[in-house]
């Protein structure tokens, strides 16, 4: 998407149902003691829990992201780091893959899909060397799409928050990594995670190794484990029996600086 503006206004799916006025009327009290600059972490925390423990709650995340977190405006082609103390918490899946790959992580809620871009690739171990994009797709089709540079019809991954995909009511998309093969991944938005001021992604839990580079896809990468691929050799009889035992350590994971990887 070109402009703010636009993202702003812009629908993905079918809106969400309206909230019911106890519901709505509890919100707006809520609202009116929202913490200030100065509250501290437990007082926050406390804050956002009775907020998603309403109807509607998760809809009042990106109205909260900007009072709690001072968030600026995200100009065309710029970069806005999330600092929102309400978080998403997301699986993240390859498809196609036995032993199955899945990733569990949480991340403020004033995401771009660039940020969550960047925490796939950490999340996983790719090496960010292929072509990527979101899709969120209905009945199997392509509805919508979300890219670093979008043609006539995308919309701009940088600019384009994920907590917009929450207000209109969509709980899982897809993201489409590589250039010569193509790994597709199950994105599902699972709900709020614990509130937190930190801005970086956080891993919870996850299973399964990520594939080598080049291996050719889920179809490749099921001759690689089978020992039938010529990058068995290269890569060692060792990595391919670490691969089918599927043992991940959530500790092991580093998330790089998403602004650092924009200006790069």
């Amino acid at each position: 998407m070109a402009k703010e503006e636009e993202n702003k206004g812009a629908s993905f799916g079918p809106a969400m149902g309206a909230v019911e006025a106890g519901s709505l009327a509890k919100l707006e009290e809520l609202l009116e003691r929202m913490p200030g600059d100065g509250a501290d972490e437990a007082e926050v925390e406390a804050f956002m829990d009775e907020v998603m423990a309403l109807e509607g709650g998760m809809e009042m995340i990106r109205s909260l992201a900007g009072p709690l977190g001072e968030i600026s405006v995200k100009e065309e082609g710029g970069y806005v780091r999330p600092m929102s103390p309400a978080r998403l918490s997301l699986r993240m899946e390859v498809l196609g893959t036995k032993p199955g790959i899945w990733r569990q992580v949480s991340l403020p809620a004033d995401v771009s899909f660039y940020d969550l871009h960047c925490a796939i690739q950490d999340s996983f171990g790719w090496l960010n060397v292929g072509e990527h994009r979101f899709e969120v797709r209905e009945a199997g089709e392509v509805e919508v799409v979300f890219k670093r540079k979008p043609a006539e019809g995308e919309f701009d991954e940088v600019t384009s928050p994920v907590s917009e995909l929450v207000l209109n009511g969509v709980s899982q998309f897809h993201y489409v990594y590589g250039t010569d093969e193509v790994w597709d991944h199950l994105i599902q938005i699972e709900g709020a995670a614990e509130a937190s001021r930190e801005a970086i992604p956080k891993m919870e839990g996850g299973e399964g190794l990520c594939p080598p580079e080049g291996v050719g896809g889920p179809e490749g990468f099921r001759k690689f484990l089978g020992g039938n691929h010529l990058l068995v050799q290269e890569y060692g009889s060792e990595l391919v029996a670490r691969i089918r035992e599927g043992e991940f350590d959530c500790g092991s994971v580093r998330f790089r600086d998403p602004e650092e990887s924009f200006k790069g």
